[in-house]
């Protein structure tokens, strides 16, 4: 009799269930719709506090958005969150099968700390899904420099060159500065020079670019015209000890140690992280026959020894 009286109760508690209002279920997508169009206005107004407290509020409501984690990924990025933005980046391909963009965005994260490998990996799966997209393959070239792949990064630039001239459109300006970076390496300081200014005709040169095409001025003695770029044309671009660097430099191609060490020891001292300027002014000192000093100052450089000049002033 038992199972008898629990049934109307059962039949009543199914009734009473199926009666009530459902939830809204389109109602929900449009409030979470909502919030994540508030985290895109606080992201594109710079506010990125705000725009990560809305993505969580809209990944906590329905994490099954690529373009969810994508977003979160770009505010953690400009944070400068770069792991965790990646792992929102994963998620967000786990998601969506076909996400170029997304997996340039997780390349420019780990080229930024350093983990070219992985860099590469992900630019190569960009390109395998947008082949025309030429510009992945500029970027793709500056990870195998930094690998220091060289004859790889050329293939890689002479692909690029091929695809521009098929879509009719002019190289970029990077493909003249990496293809410089490529002859600096290869000690080829007279196209060095060649390239940079073609570069320079597009766009102004920024720190990194000038310190290594005045270095290379000064490997084809064109040492004048390295002073003069150094010390009045491009003097807001570098920074006091490049210049001092450079002024060392010239005066110890001059054969004038005595200006070479002063302008190279205040370089120093204004914590110059290129390397040369350490064993030119450790050169200088054996000359001089003080082995004591010359030791203490490459000591003093030791921890920027690896440090390639056409690096220097990028931050990786």
């Amino acid at each position: 009799m038992r199972h008898f009286i629990k049934l109307p109760i059962l039949l009543f508690y199914i009734v009473f269930q199926f009666c009530q209002p459902q939830p809204n279920v389109q109602n929900d997508k449009n409030i979470t719709f909502k919030i994540f169009s508030r985290a895109v206005e606080q992201y594109q107004a710079y506010n990125y506090e705000d725009a990560l407290d809305y993505i969580n509020k809209a990944i906590d409501a329905n994490n099954r958005i690529a373009s969810y984690h994508e977003l979160k990924g770009d505010i953690l990025t400009k944070q400068g969150k770069l792991e965790e933005a990646i792992k929102e980046y994963e998620s967000a391909k786990s998601l969506r099968s076909f996400y170029p963009e997304v997996y340039v965005k997780s390349a420019e994260n780990y080229f930024k700390m350093g983990d070219f490998n992985m860099a590469i990996r992900n630019f190569k799966k960009a390109i395998a899904q947008r082949p025309e997209q030429a510009n992945i393959l500029i970027m793709l070239a500056e990870c195998n420099i930094q690998q220091n792949e060289l004859n790889l990064a050329k293939n890689i630039l002479s692909d690029y060159i091929q695809q521009t001239k098929k879509q009719e459109k002019t190289a970029a300006r990077q493909y003249y500065i990496l293809f410089a970076k490529i002859k600096f390496e290869e000690e080829d300081f007279y196209k060095v020079v060649s390239l940079v200014e073609i570069a320079q005709k597009t766009e102004p040169l920024n720190r990194n670019e000038t310190v290594f095409y005045i270095r290379s001025l000064i490997e084809i003695s064109r040492h004048e015209k390295a002073y003069r770029l150094a010390t009045k044309e491009f003097k807001n671009v570098l920074h006091a000890s490049d210049i001092h660097f450079i002024r060392g430099l010239y005066y110890f191609h001059q054969n004038n140690f005595k200006d070479a060490k002063t302008q190279l020891s205040l370089s120093i001292k204004s914590k110059t992280t290129l390397y040369e300027a350490y064993s030119v002014l450790s050169k200088i000192y054996l000359f001089e026959g003080n082995s004591i000093k010359a030791e203490e100052v490459m000591k003093q450089g030791e921890p920027f020894s690896a440090q390639r000049l056409i690096n220097f002033g990028l931050g990786y």
